[in-house]
């Protein structure tokens, strides 16, 4: 009899066993459908992929070639119809898009955990025009500072005259250590980068000011030129614009200076896992213990990479509805054939957001999250580090939306730039070649900051 109770009772523990793993796990019977997300693939590691599509039935399709530009998404979204359910811009064009009904406001009632939102009351991770978030979910946020090799760099670059001042010398700056050809990057992003010089000529990122902007360009402009002229023995750098390969390089110590993400610091320090394609092994480059993050004491700007929906993604607009603002439930619905999908993706935030999924995003991408409870799953090397290092009160700058001149004079300002060509050389050819000049008048030749 014994026996028989002994055989029921494992029955017992092995059918709990079972049913705790199908609710862990939440096995979808079928394949419910594919979510299209405009965002960088770093954020959603396959892990959490596998982990979301168990418990909903969705897959991602996560698309980051897809995602425009923070100047150009308005006018995306406005060219038609989103073929996405989710963008990841920054925080700062989401009450632009709001204003322009292009986000949908969230759907509290879809959220199953209350307790996940909002995010915070600090302003360093939520936009004041949102701080509950109801339309915008900032997630993860970085800055732009100064990455450096301390056996390559004499001192603390504390300034971005370590890598915009014309003419370097160690009363005025900490400096290269005198060695062969040194590498400098810089960041292929017209709005931080010029925003970054514009801090460095005391300016500010968002300035509206087209002189002061053409200014920035002319003196990175004009870097180049001095580092490319062999015949000046004043050649101590290299200047090259990219981004991907900046973590490497700093792993690797090819590099003394960079203008650079907070995180492709922490990336560098980061042992990095790789395939050898020839021997078909994994292959561990080991991180860079002497690597650094310093902060410029003219500022840093800040991004805050930010959960939207398109509204026209799942909704349809109710014609004839009365509504002013064009907000009202009576304006836009949502899309009966849509209602699974703009349940979902509520379902996929709301996942994002537990803090050991969050976690599980920084520990692999090395970007900081918004999500405060998520550090205790963090590796304090990780939270202690570049990753989330944040200037004191006032330092941090965040971008703003640029109205549409602006954006143009950034452009053709940063076009400037990567051409290697002065502002009065560009008007110079527009003119002779019979073409209409700029109506942007600068007092030219540049003076030096």
């Amino acid at each position: 009899m014994r026996r028989w109770g002994l055989v029921i009772g494992l029955l017992l523990v092995a059918g709990w066993f079972v049913v705790y793993q199908i609710m862990d796990y939440r096995i979808p019977i079928v394949q419910k459908g594919t979510l299209v997300i405009w965002g960088w693939d770093g954020y959603f590691p396959e892990s959490l992929q596998g982990k979301f599509y168990r418990e909903t039935g969705f897959t991602l399709d996560v698309r980051w070639d897809d995602l425009p530009a923070d100047e150009n998404i308005v006018e995306t979204l406005l060219a038609g119809e989103p073929a996405c359910d989710l963008i990841m811009p920054s925080a700062n064009v989401g009450k632009d898009l709001r204003d322009r009904n292009l986000i949908a406001d969230f759907d509290p009632s879809l959220f199953s955990r209350p307790d996940l939102l909002p995010i915070s009351t600090a302003t360093r991770y939520n936009p004041n025009f949102d701080p509950e978030n109801q339309f915008v979910i900032p997630y993860a946020w970085g800055a732009t500072g100064i990455g450096y090799d301390v056996d390559r760099v004499d001192g603390l670059p504390s300034s971005w005259s370590a890598i915009f001042a014309e003419k370097p010398s160690r009363d005025e700056r900490n400096t290269l250590i005198e060695r062969p050809l040194q590498k400098v990057m810089m960041l292929d992003d017209a709005r931080f980068t010029l925003g970054s010089m514009l801090l460095f000529m005391g300016d500010t990122p968002n300035t509206t000011d087209p002189t002061a902007v053409y200014r920035a360009a002319d003196q990175l402009v004009k870097l180049r030129r001095l580092a490319e002229a062999d015949d000046t023995g004043d050649r101590y750098y290299e200047i090259v614009y990219g981004e991907e390969q900046i973590p490497d390089l700093l792993r690797n110590g090819q590099l003394g200076l960079s203008m650079t993400w907070s995180a492709d610091v922490t990336m560098a320090m980061h042992d990095q896992m790789g395939t050898d394609a020839d021997a078909d092994e994994v292959v561990k480059t080991p991180g860079n213990p002497r690597v650094r993050l310093a902060l410029p004491k003219e500022g840093s700007i800040v991004f805050r990479d930010s959960f939207m929906i398109p509204l026209q993604a799942h909704h349809t607009h109710m014609p004839g509805a009365e509504d002013p603002g064009g907000r009202s439930e009576a304006s836009w619905k949502v899309d009966p054939a849509e209602a699974d999908r703009w349940e979902a993706v509520h379902r996929l935030i709301e996942f994002m957001l537990r803090p050991e999924n969050a976690a599980v995003v920084t520990e692999s991408s090395k970007f900081a999250t918004t999500v405060k409870e998520a550090d205790a799953y963090i590796d304090p090397f990780i939270t202690n580090g570049p990753s989330f290092l944040m200037h004191a009160s006032g330092k941090n700058q965040f971008l703003e939306v640029l109205d549409e001149p602006m954006r143009k004079v950034y452009q053709q300002a940063w076009e400037n730039v990567k051409n290697n060509r002065l502002y009065a050389e560009t008007v110079s050819d527009e003119d002779s070649a019979g073409e209409a000049p700029t109506d942007v008048v600068l007092e030219l030749p540049v003076a030096t900051p």
